[in-house]
This record gives structure tokens, sequence and C-alpha cells, in this order.
């Protein structure tokens, strides 16, 4: 699992990765539910913006490809805190109009 963890950062050079992609993994391969699978999810998160990645939404069809989402701020432990609080008190898997995680070359 930290294998793939690790590795998880490395799509960023491709294109953005969705919290729908990231849970739905670490349940299938690895079998982790409840404070196991926070525990992943959030060094997955942790994983991705070290690599300098932040939270992101789909953008507009006539605009830029991904929107900044600043509401889950800028710190780390913030970030990481209130992407899993909104997945578990939402109690439903994610889907692709959730938050993602990019690089951002012009952050405004």
């Amino acid at each position: 699992m930290t294998e793939w963890i690790q590795r998880v950062p490395n799509e960023l050079s491709r294109d953005a990765v969705g919290l729908w992609q990231i849970i739905p993994a670490l349940r299938a391969s690895f079998g982790l539910d409840d404070q196991d699978l926070e525990d992943a999810v959030s060094a997955t998160i942790q994983g991705l913006l070290e690599r300098g990645a932040v939270p992101v939404r789909c953008g507009p069809k006539d605009g830029p490809e991904w929107l900044i989402d600043d509401a889950y701020g800028q710190d780390w432990n913030e970030v990481k805190a209130k992407v899993i609080a909104d997945w578990v008190r939402r109690d439903v898997e994610p889907d692709v109009g959730d938050v993602w995680f990019a690089i951002i070359s012009d952050q405004h």
C-alpha cells in the first residue's frame, strides 16, 4: 500500500487526481475502511500536496480546465482534514464532480 500511495503523485504530470479515484482504489486494492481508509487517503493527499498539487474543481467548458478550490485552505493539514471531513460527512462515494488535485502553473 505504501508503494501505491507513493506512486499516485506520478499521475500529476499527465492529469489531475480525483478523490473519486483514490478512495475506491484503496478500498478495492487493500480492503481498507473506517480509520484505516481515512489514514491512507490522508497519506495519499499528503503526497499529492508535496508534489505541488492543490485542490481543484473542474472549470467551465469555455474557461480553464481546473479552478483552484480555496475552500480547503492552504495549510496542508487543513486541506487534508477538510477533504476527509467533507467526504465522511456526506457518507457517499466521491464522484467526478468532487475535489481533485492538480498542479496549476498560474494559480490566479
